[in-house]
Formats: structure tokens, sequence, C-alpha cells
């Protein structure tokens, strides 16, 4: 018997779908209803049912295990975050009280990009490093922090970019206690093979793209150029 019979396409579903969830309808880990039974409930094609179970586990509000069905996942962690408070992200998990780790996942010279080094005002014989970190939030990815910076404004990035852990840290520990952004934009789009999959993100999911330049405030000396990827599903954004 179709209990619901105002829905008609399988959007009206998961909007559905999720109103439960967010009321706690299902408990962690708990199996939910089967495509069949979904199906049923709202009298639609089981098809239908099937694009709003991909939505979800998109989402990251179920999983599956082949043979056993789709279960919640739990509520969702969603971290407020500004866009133009200036607050590294570590000391923003800190002031949130949220476990949070770093991993340094790249860190080297990079060929001459016309782009780049002029966007940071570097000369073509200058070295410039990419500082690549991947965040954890509750030991889940959540965001990508790649920075590009000028070896001849901190000449001990040969010995020390490996171990970066935070450039906004780095930038004030090595003669820059002030810094500001600028250029500051931000995308909706969707990301590349390499990092949908550090984030454990699915293919059609689109992430939130942070880029701008870090300025030393009383002269405007770009300190490095900046690109963060963020899980759009894990993050509340504000302005």
């Amino acid at each position: 018997m179709k209990s619901n019979p105002s829905v008609s396409d399988w959007e009206q579903i998961l909007d559905i779908m999720i109103r439960e969830i967010r009321k706690q309808t299902y408990g962690k880990d708990q199996k939910i209803p089967t495509e069949n039974e979904m199906a049923a409930r709202f009298g639609v094609n089981r098809s239908e049912i099937r694009r709003v179970y991909k939505r979800l586990k998109e989402l990251g509000y179920i999983y599956s295990i082949r043979g056993c069905g789709s279960f919640y996942s739990g509520k969702r962690l969603r971290v407020p975050l500004s866009l133009v408070s200036g607050i590294s992200f570590s000391r923003k998990m800190e002031e949130l009280g949220l476990p949070y780790h770093t991993e340094n996942i790249e860190a080297r010279t990079i060929q001459y990009n016309p782009n780049i080094y002029e966007n940071i005002g570097a000369s073509p014989e200058e070295s410039i490093w990419k500082i690549s970190l991947l965040r954890y939030v509750n030991e889940e990815p959540v965001a990508i922090h790649t920075r590009y910076m000028r070896e001849s404004l901190f000449p001990s990035l040969p010995e020390n970019a490996s171990a970066i852990q935070s450039s906004t840290q780095y930038i004030h520990e090595h003669g820059y206690p002030e810094t500001a952004s600028t250029d500051v934009q931000m995308a909706v789009t969707n990301i590349s093979k390499r990092k949908r999959e550090l984030l454990n993100m699915q293919y059609s999911q689109e992430a939130i793209v942070l880029t701008g330049k870090t300025i030393r405030p009383e002269d405007g000396l770009i300190l490095e150029l900046f690109t963060t990827t963020y899980r759009s599903n894990s993050f509340i954004f504000t302005l």
C-alpha cells in the first residue's frame, strides 16, 4: 500500500528519508528497509529507491554490506567553519574540542609553472615548494590543504617541509607572525580521482574548493598560495 500518495519521484523520497534520519528514526548501524520494502511503501519502481539509496550513500548517511543490506551510518559530524576568520584549521578544531590529526602527504619543489610563479610573485629561478596536508576529524578524512611557498622567504623548507603539520603555524614561527588572507574564492566542483580517494568520496559527490593567498598585511607580501578542498557534507560554512 502506498503510504505517501503525493510522492512522485526519487528526490521527494530522498527528502523524506533524510528527514526521518535526522529525527533519529534509525539507530546507528541499524539495518534500514530493503529496496523492495521501500518501493512498496512509496508505490514506486525499485529503480527509484535504488537512486535514493545511492544518493544516501554518497551523502554518508548509509552504508551497504554485500548480502546483508543497507545500514544507517549514524549522525554525521557537521563542523562549523568560517571562510573569512583567518583562524587555522588546527586551532579551530582545538576550539571546538574535536579530535583531529594531520598527514603530510606531499612536500616537494615543483617544476616552473607560470601561473603559480606569477601569482606568488616569484622569479623563474626560485624554488617553489608544494605542501599538501590531509586533515582528519574523528578519524575521518575531511579536507586537503595544499600550499605553495617560496623557498627564498622560508629558507628552512628543504629541511622542514615534510614535517609541516600546519602552514599557518609554520609561517608564524618563521618570521611572519601577522598574516591575512586575500583574493579568496570558493567553488563547488568535482575533484580529481586521487583527491576523491583520499577524502573517501563517491564519484558524483562535489567538493567545496577554497583558493586564495596568505599575505603580510603591512606590505602585501605574498607568503603562500593556498587551495583547500573540503568534503562538503562534513562542514557547515559561514561567511
